[in-house]
């Protein structure tokens, strides 16, 4: 079985958006030209305009037909920040604005809105600060009390695992091992397309 391969097919030609909060790394900013030039993805690069495109000349990466979103002047703050504070009212939109200043917050803010379909980090960030920024702007998805975290591991001569949760909840105890179980069980059945078994 070739997971990435049918996960390919199925997004190739779909014109999904995926934002990439971290265009300030090299390897982000290679990671989107390839899912434009392969047809992957609609990629969202979120960060300084400027900074970015003296990056990307600077390593010969090509920014067209990339869309960049700058944190301190993309044209739908407005509209986010209150979509933001429309979700969490706790946060008031002096808090939501400052807190979409920040590339994290806002690549989280443009999949809320359905903007993009999906936000792809932890290159340059923590996976801690990458859980607070989705779990702030995005939510958690039904049914899922508590955020885990997956490694999809692949083998030459064995069937593809899922190895939970290594980065977010480093000492479960039994209810969260449980909801850690059952989220991964549900990630592993749409990733490999068969039924999961829990280790």
């Amino acid at each position: 079985p070739d997971p990435l391969g049918r996960c390919r097919a199925t997004i190739r030609g779909q014109g999904l958006g995926v934002v990439l909060p971290e265009a300030g790394d090299e390897r982000v900013l290679r990671a989107a030209r390839r899912l434009r030039d392969d047809d992957l993805a609609r990629p969202i690069l979120v960060g300084d305009t400027g900074a970015i495109e003296i990056d990307a000349r600077a390593a010969g990466i090509s920014l067209e037909g990339l869309v960049v979103r700058d944190p301190a002047a993309d044209p739908m703050l407005g509209a986010l920040s209150e979509h933001l504070t429309n979700s969490r009212p706790s946060l008031g939109p002096r808090l939501a604005a400052r807190l979409l200043g920040k590339p994290l917050y806002l690549a989280g803010a443009l999949v809320a809105a359905g903007e993009a379909a999906a936000m792809v980090a932890g290159a340059a960030n923590p996976t801690r600060r990458v859980i607070e920024a989705a779990r702030m702007t995005i939510g958690l998805a039904d049914g899922v009390a508590a955020p885990s975290s997956f490694f999809l591991m692949l083998f030459a001569s064995r069937p593809p695992l899922l190895f939970a949760d290594c980065a977010v909840t480093v000492d479960p105890g039994p209810d969260e091992l449980a909801a850690i179980a059952i989220a991964s069980a549900r990630s592993a059945a749409a990733l490999l397309d068969e039924p999961p078994r829990v280790a």
